[in-house]
C-alpha cells in the first residue's frame, strides 16, 4: 500500500498514513454534495482555513472517512462504490466498473 498523505489548504493540518483503506467510495447524496452533517454523521474541519478533513459516522464506528480533496496525490483515490446515484447531477456520473447504490447498499454488502 502507497502511503496516503494530505492536508488542509492552508497546511496548518496534516495527516500520513499507510494503512490499507477499508474501502473507497463516492457519495452522491445532497449531504455530502453540499458538506454539512446529518444524520449520523459528524464533519471535521479545519479550524483555520474552513477545509472539510474528515468524517465520522455511528453507522460505521472505528472507520474514518477522508475526505477526498485533502489529499496530496488525488490518483490514490479510486472509488469502488457509489451510493446515491440517483441523486447524482449529470455531471458527476458515478465510476464506471464500481458498484452503484441508488441509495444505500443493504447491510453486509
Amino acid at each position: 500500500m502507497t502511503t496516503i498523505s494530505g492536508s488542509c489548504l492552508c497546511g496548518r493540518i496534516r495527516y500520513e498514513g499507510d494503512a490499507q483503506p477499508v474501502f473507497m467510495g463516492n457519495c452522491h447524496c445532497i449531504d455530502c454534495r453540499k458538506s454539512s452533517a446529518g444524520g449520523t454523521v459528524t464533519h471535521h474541519f479545519c479550524p483555520n482555513c474552513g477545509s472539510q478533513m474528515y468524517n465520522k459516522s455511528s453507522n460505521m464506528p472505528g472507520v474514518t472517512v477522508i475526505v477526498a480533496s485533502t489529499l496530496d496525490n488525488p490518483r490514490v483515490f479510486t472509488p469502488q462504490v457509489s451510493v446515491y446515484t440517483k441523486r447524482a447531477l449529470d455531471w458527476d456520473k458515478p465510476v464506471e466498473g464500481s458498484m452503484q447504490f441508488e441509495e444505500l447498499p443493504p447491510r453486509g454488502q
